[in-house]
């Protein structure tokens, strides 16, 4: 019988395997750190800009305060002397004055708080929805719009009139 070559069988030494699974430790030990290195640089990067928000908020809600400074109150809510043109009345539990029919709720719906003998509300003048005075007249400083059903208080700019009308 003729011998035929056997095949060669390479048996890697302990010292090769070792050597592959430092390699792999190390490989795997970079990725770590490359993934830790960019969440650590996310989370810097939103805690810098939450505080850029917070003190441009501040910036805004200190130069907002202002009286000198109508034209951002017109652009958040509505100018004082509109507010002021809206009907207030005097709540009276006892009587059944045109205003409390409209809407039979006792209760703020800005504050959650029932409304007490003898205090000024003021109505909405399209809903006729109807408020604390104070509560209301804050809202609108903010806001143009009802606070129950959203209704606007601006009416629609004409295409030749570039003012705003309020309601």
């Amino acid at each position: 019988m003729s011998s035929s070559p056997s095949p060669s069988v390479s048996i890697l030494s302990p010292t090769t395997l070792t050597s592959t699974s430092n390699d792999l430790d190390l490989f795997t030990k970079l990725f770590l750190l490359f993934i830790f290195l960019c969440l650590f640089l996310r989370v810097c990067y939103v805690y810098i800009s939450m505080r850029c928000n917070q003190q441009d908020n501040e910036n805004i809600l200190s130069h907002h305060g202002d009286d000198n400074n109508d034209n951002q109150n017109h652009l958040t809510g509505l100018p004082i002397n509109v507010i002021n043109s809206y009907q207030t009345f005097t709540y009276s539990s006892k009587t059944n004055n045109l205003e409390t029919i409209y809407d039979h709720d006792t209760t703020c719906s800005i504050c959650i708080e029932d409304y007490e003998d003898s205090e000024m509300l003021r109505m909405m003048p399209q809903c006729r929805h109807y408020f604390h005075k104070d509560c209301v007249d804050a809202w609108l400083k903010v806001k143009t719009s009802c606070p129950i059903c959203r209704n606007s208080l601006v009416e629609v700019r004409n295409n030749d009139d570039t003012s705003l009308n309020y309601v």
